[in-house]
């Protein structure tokens, strides 16, 4: 069982970050869920608020790493995370001929899934080795 009480969700509007957060609202429990859009996201929102939780949520693009490093400043600003899942990920296709992404694709791909989470994982993990817990 998962006892962290500040829980940090990249990705969390659809999909495993959407229903890691159900798993995971309660009383007690603070989520910070980002995502690209924020409609499905507020919509998630007030479900998990509805099942006790403090949710923080906002529109955040991993893939754009000066506005993920400040959105993880902001966050620790607010208070510490105890735990951080680096969910967000796309997938973007492949060519008309089915054998390779295009190269602009692959840049995308690799911008949202790796420095996506890469990026935020070396703010929160600096400032968790500082607090010694996290």
């Amino acid at each position: 069982m998962i006892r962290a009480q500040t829980i940090l969700i990249t990705g969390a509007s659809t999909g495993l970050g959407a229903a890691l957060a159900r798993q995971l609202a309660a009383p007690g429990v603070t989520l910070i869920l980002c995502a690209r859009r924020l409609a499905p996201l507020e919509t998630l929102a007030d479900s998990l608020r509805a099942a006790g939780a403090e949710v923080i949520a906002e529109a955040v693009d991993v893939a754009d790493q000066s506005a993920v490093i400040q959105w993880a400043e902001r966050i620790w600003k607010r208070g510490p995370v105890d735990l951080a899942v680096f969910n967000a990920g796309i997938f973007a296709g492949r060519t008309p001929d089915g054998l390779a992404e295009e190269a602009q694709a692959a840049a995308t791909v690799i911008a949202t899934n790796l420095t996506g989470a890469v990026t935020p994982a070396l703010v929160l993990s600096a400032r968790m080795r500082q607090r010694r817990a996290g």
